[in-house]
This record gives C-alpha cells, structure tokens and sequence, in this order.
C-alpha cells in the first residue's frame, strides 16, 4: 500500500550515449522499504517483496531482441 504508492519516475535523459531513466520507491515509507524489499519469507498484505525488481529481471528477458526488432522496423521506414 504505502510503499507501493511511493513510486516515483524522472523523465528520461540523455548523458553521452547513454539513455538514463530514473524510478524508485521511498519517501515517507523509506525507514520500513529495506525490510519490505528483502524480506521474502513474510506474508505480503498487499503486494509482494521485490515488487519492482521481479518484473524489471523478467523484462530483460529478450532485451535485446525487442531493442533491434523496432530498430529495424524503423529504419524500414
């Protein structure tokens, strides 16, 4: 609930060759978020422990291949 609705994202920049994008969770909820995080062995409420990096690790699944597909489709034209 609370940490959840903490989230926060930047708009993305550029610096150099590289695309930064920017997100996270916190603010009031920072001083329980480790505990909530880590701790993967207690009964989640609402949610689940490592709500945001599970599905970041699941996304990079096939990176690269998405990356390349619409860079080719764009340059199709």
């Amino acid at each position: 609930g609370t940490l959840r609705d903490s989230g926060t994202v930047r708009l993305p920049r550029q610096e150099g060759t590289e695309l930064i994008q920017e997100l996270g969770y916190g603010g009031p909820s920072s001083p329980y978020a480790i505990f909530v995080h880590e701790n993967t062995v207690i009964f989640h409420k609402v949610g689940m422990a490592k709500f945001l990096e599970v599905p970041f690790r699941q996304t990079q699944l096939g990176l690269a291949e998405r990356v390349a597909a619409g860079m080719r489709k764009t340059l199709r034209g």
